[in-house]
């Protein structure tokens, strides 16, 4: 999860909100897989 957030711009969320932001990183850790 650390470098998802350092490479990957996850430190600032897209969306606001628990649930879109776990889909947010669900589906950068889908593309990253």
């Amino acid at each position: 999860f650390g470098t998802c957030k350092r490479s990957y711009g996850l430190s600032r969320m897209r969306w606001i909100g628990i649930a879109k932001a776990g889909l947010q990183v669900r589906l950068t850790a889908i593309a990253n897989n």
